[in-house]
C-alpha cells in the first residue's frame, strides 16, 4: 500500500491537475509515488520494519512520500511546461527540503517513529544506546574499560 495519494499530491499544488489525460498522468504520479516510496522503505529498512505500520508513523511518512513526490512532479512539470522555476503556482522548495530533512532525522534517529515497529536483531544485544540517541565518547589516554 502507498504512503500517499495521488489526491495528496495534487493538492500541494494550486493549480493542478492529475487525470488520465493531462500533461503529467495520475498513472505517471502513481509510478513516482510507487519509487519514492520504495527510497523510504530503503533508507529507513535498516532501523524499522518495512513498510512502516504504526499509525502515528504513516503520518510521518506520508508527509515525507507526499513531499518527495511533489518535488519530482514540479520537476516533470518544468520539463514538459517550460515554465520558469518562479512560477509562484508551482514552486514548493520547503516541501522538498523538508521531506528530505525529515527523512534523514529520521534515519539519523534524531526524529522518532513512536509507534513504528523497530528491527531487533536475534544475534545480539540491544544496549539501548541508539534507541536514546547516545553518542559514543571514547577519550585518549584514559582507560575506559
Amino acid at each position: 500500500m502507498p504512503y500517499t495519494t495521488v489526491a495528496a499530491v495534487q493538492a500541494e499544488f494550486k493549480k493542478l491537475t492529475i487525470s488520465a489525460t493531462t500533461n503529467l498522468t495520475d498513472t505517471e504520479v502513481n509510478e513516482f509515488i510507487s519509487q519514492h516510496d520504495a527510497i523510504i522503505d530503503a533508507r529507513l529498512g535498516g532501523r524499522f520494519v518495512t513498510p512502516i505500520t504504526g499509525t502515528e508513523a504513516l503520518k510521518i511518512v506520508k508527509l515525507i512520500s507526499t513531499g518527495l513526490t511533489v518535488c519530482r512532479v514540479q520537476d516533470v512539470l518544468h520539463v514538459r511546461t517550460g515554465s520558469q522555476k518562479t512560477d509562484k503556482d508551482l514552486i514548493r522548495p520547503k516541501v522538498c527540503k523538508n521531506a528530505e530533512m525529515l527523512l534523514e532525522g529520521i534515519v539519523s534517529g534524531k526524529v522518532k517513529l513512536g509507534d513504528a515497529t523497530l528491527i531487533t536483531g536475534g544475534d545480539g544485544f540491544n544496549s539501548g544506546n541508539v534507541d536514546n540517541s547516545v553518542e559514543p565518547f571514547f577519550e585518549r589516554g584514559v582507560d575506559q574499560w
